[in-house]
């Protein structure tokens, strides 16, 4: 692929420290850092919906251009987190443009582990639903995982007295 597109693509992996990645769907811009980072797994059992152990958690995030999951709403950068050990591993896919949509879609269903938890804040009501929906619109099935934990009902349930509301801003500097 060449022109306007192609170099845009380009200048958005160079300034975002990234690499940019091409395929038969289209072109990504993916940036990857990692870091030492233990996860305390014991925690995570004591859950209402416990995390066995076992199982690879993912956490997932999605910006999009606009707060609908309507077909006019596309993710433009997912993030995913996940451990190897003690590594913790963060990944951004960007969208350099619509086009590349699948490419983005592609990439995000070989980050997630078929028995992988998906670990979100209010992923089950958002952006689980908006990339379910995406998926759909391109012909791709959403990949399969083991679980779901979005952290925005514990929040609410958690610090419903003590915060004025569970956005996550607020929760972010209220319990920091």
């Amino acid at each position: 692929m060449s022109g306007r597109p192609q170099r845009r693509a380009e200048v958005l992996a160079k300034a975002l420290g990234g690499r940019l990645i091409g395929g038969s769907n289209g072109r990504l811009v993916e940036v990857e850092r990692s870091g030492s980072l233990a996860l305390s797994r014991p925690p995570l059992a004591r859950l209402p919906d416990p995390v066995q152990p076992e199982r690879p958690l993912v956490l997932l995030d999605t910006e999009t251009t606009g707060l609908g999951t309507a077909a006019g709403t596309l993710p433009f950068l997912c993030g995913l987190g996940s451990w190897e050990g003690e590594r913790f591993s963060v990944r951004q896919l960007v969208l350099p443009d619509h086009a590349d949509e699948p490419a983005l879609l592609e990439r995000l269903a070989e980050a997630i582990p078929v028995d992988a938890w998906l670990v979100t804040y209010n992923g089950r009501s958002f952006d689980w639903p908006l990339l379910v929906s995406r998926f759909r619109l391109h012909g791709f099935a959403a990949p399969a995982h083991g679980g779901h934990l979005d952290l925005l009902p514990l929040a609410r349930q958690l610090w419903r007295h003590r915060l004025a509301d569970a956005r996550l801003s607020t929760v972010e500097s209220g319990v920091a």
